[in-house]
């Protein structure tokens, strides 16, 4: 750091922010922490944070950055059948189904950036 980093302050100005969930800088090394819970972070709901830092000198003069947190995803989530029970007939003594498709199952899945499978 330079002699004149000593004389700036810095502030948040963030888009989120709650009881629970507060980040903070330290204005002297300007590493930037959080008290969020776990459950705070859930990236179903909340896919970025937006947040403004402010750094001011000791003459007066303002500069600004953003600070743009992307919460990533964990696969915290099971797949959600879109139905509970899936019912199929098939013609008794039939091959009209013999190796072909009867019936589709159709999953969706919570967590981002996962594949479906079935097994």
């Amino acid at each position: 750091m330079n002699k004149s980093a000593s004389k700036t302050s810095t502030a948040f100005m963030p888009a989120f922010q709650s009881e629970s969930c507060r980040i903070a800088i330290n204005e002297a090394t300007g590493e930037i922490v959080t008290n969020c819970k776990p459950e705070d972070l859930d990236r179903e709901k909340l896919e970025r944070l937006y947040l403004s830092i402010f750094a001011k000198d000791g003459g007066g003069l303002i500069n600004q950055t953003q600070l743009i947190v992307n919460l990533l995803d964990k696969n915290d989530n099971s797949p959600k059948f879109q139905q509970e029970v899936y019912t199929a007939f098939l013609d008794e003594n039939s091959e009209v189904y013999v190796n072909r498709s009867f019936l589709t199952v159709q999953v969706n899945l919570l967590d981002i950036n996962l594949e479906k499978g079935f097994a």
